[in-house]
């Protein structure tokens, strides 16, 4: 009997460190379940930006086309009235410019925010792997205690 009931406390010791361990990975797992919710907010944030910026190209697209049309009929009028058309015309080809310049920035913007995505994208499933990788512990853990106690398996 004696050593039954030292088995049965040893049992007891292993079947209090499994539930410790069990609330350590729980404790764990929700860590990473808040910096999920809070990379999966940084997600969202990212694609609203990247919608705005491609808003914002689709707009200078047509800047760029308003302005390329603007210096066509500005160079007719230059053929007209060389000496008053020349300063305007100098303007818009400026404008052009700057609105060509622009849209490369957009673009590499949008291209910065379509890696920043996919590399949020990359930790979320890395995280949601390891969220599974703790729940199956956890399941394992309470077959144990369950195995070890005789009582029946809780499922949550």
């Amino acid at each position: 009997e004696g050593e039954e009931l030292s088995d049965f406390r040893e049992k007891l010791e292993e079947q209090e460190q499994l539930k410790q361990e069990a609330v350590q990975q729980s404790k764990a797992a929700n860590k990473v379940k808040a910096e999920l919710e809070g990379r999966q907010a940084r997600i969202n944030e990212l694609k609203k930006q990247l919608k705005e910026g491609e808003e914002d190209i689709v707009t200078l697209d047509e800047d760029i086309a308003d302005q390329e049309r603007k210096t066509v009929e500005l160079q007719w009028q230059i053929k007209s009235q060389k000496a008053a058309s020349a300063s305007v015309l100098a303007y818009f080809e400026r404008r052009e410019t700057t609105a060509k310049s622009d849209l490369d920035e957009y673009t590499k913007r949008m291209e910065y925010l379509q890696s920043e995505i996919a590399k949020n994208e990359k930790r979320t499933t890395y995280q949601k792997e390891e969220i599974d990788k703790a729940n199956s512990l956890l399941k394992k853990i309470a077959g144990l205690k369950s195995l070890l106690t005789g009582e029946p398996m809780k499922t949550d």
